[in-house]
């Protein structure tokens, strides 16, 4: 029980704690960052335009289909699933298995041995946004239509 208050070990969950709760404004940030600060040149930004209608393309082609929907929720609780499952299974090998000296390890096999929790955390947080994106255009669409249907009843 001593390890899992081992400075290694209580900075890489804290750390997975601070990306996952910021990952949202992270986001932002970095998207701010592209279009407004960014030295890149037009044909980079006109290549990240088109990227960008591909990607609410997409995403509108999928929310017509309740079955793409329901599958991007299913994929991001799996994959919320499998982050947990990976603390867990990385604090049951601190705590009882052959990780039980991490702290002696030098800092970049340690974060090796960690990188499985954060490689889930980015898959996680990355299909959580798509999802959310997705639900929100799938409201959308059923409310809008909806609308217009009643509006059109009414006359």
């Amino acid at each position: 029980m001593e390890v899992l208050f081992e400075s290694s070990v209580l900075v890489s969950i804290l750390g997975s704690l601070f990306i996952a709760m910021l990952s949202r404004r992270l986001t932002r940030l970095g998207e701010y960052l592209l279009t407004h600060i960014s030295l890149t040149p037009r044909r980079v930004h006109g290549r990240l335009r088109i990227a960008k209608w591909r990607n609410k393309k997409n995403l509108l082609l999928k929310a017509r289909s309740p079955h793409q929907v329901t599958l991007a929720i299913v994929r991001t609780y799996s994959y919320l699933i499998f982050f947990v499952l990976m603390i867990a299974l990385y604090l049951l090998l601190v705590t009882l298995g052959p990780l039980k000296g991490i702290g002696s390890l030098p800092w970049q096999l340690q974060a090796f041995i960690a990188s499985p929790i954060y490689i889930f955390e980015i898959l996680w947080l990355l299909q959580k946004e798509k999802t959310l994106t997705l639900v929100r255009i799938a409201e959308q669409r059923v409310t809008s239509q909806s609308t217009s249907r009643l509006r059109q009843r009414m006359t």
